[in-house]
């Protein structure tokens, strides 16, 4: 079977307008010696981040939208049993490809989460700390 390329589009959205979508894009080499097919995988984060409507109540004047994207390409090497027929081999590149998807994307969310929201957070809550102390005359 020769090599192949493929896109999956995944699109997550909120209800307040956040949204997390992710498109990955996927190619396939020939399987080679031994039934390995070597995937490429490359995956695109779009985040964004807008405060819920019960944060809106609390007041606030104006509201703060944090939006972001991060891009990581993988690589990953899977047995394909070539002895079995071809619908068997296009079943075996599906499940590969999707734990391979699930895999990347799992690993982004907690980078992401660990990193890059946790960071915004800590920068967001020292401005308002910041902002909110007494200036000098006061």
């Amino acid at each position: 079977m020769a090599g192949f390329s493929g896109a999956f589009l995944i699109q997550n959205k909120v209800d307040n307008g956040s949204y997390w979508n992710s498109i990955h894009v996927v190619d396939a080499g020939r399987i080679g010696r031994g039934g390995m097919c070597q995937y490429k995988l490359t995956t695109t984060i779009l985040i964004s981040v807008s405060p819920s409507d019960s944060e809106l109540k609390l007041g606030t004047e104006s509201t703060t939208r944090i939006t972001g994207s991060l891009v990581r390409q993988n690589d990953r090497e899977c047995k394909i049993s070539s002895q079995d027929s071809s619908s068997s081999i296009g079943s075996q590149h599906i499940v590969n490809i999707g734990k391979f998807i699930e895999d990347v994307e799992t690993e982004m969310r907690k980078e992401m989460d660990s990193l890059y929201i946790q960071k915004t957070k800590n920068v967001v809550n020292m401005i308002r700390k910041d902002t909110m102390k007494p200036t000098q005359g006061q």
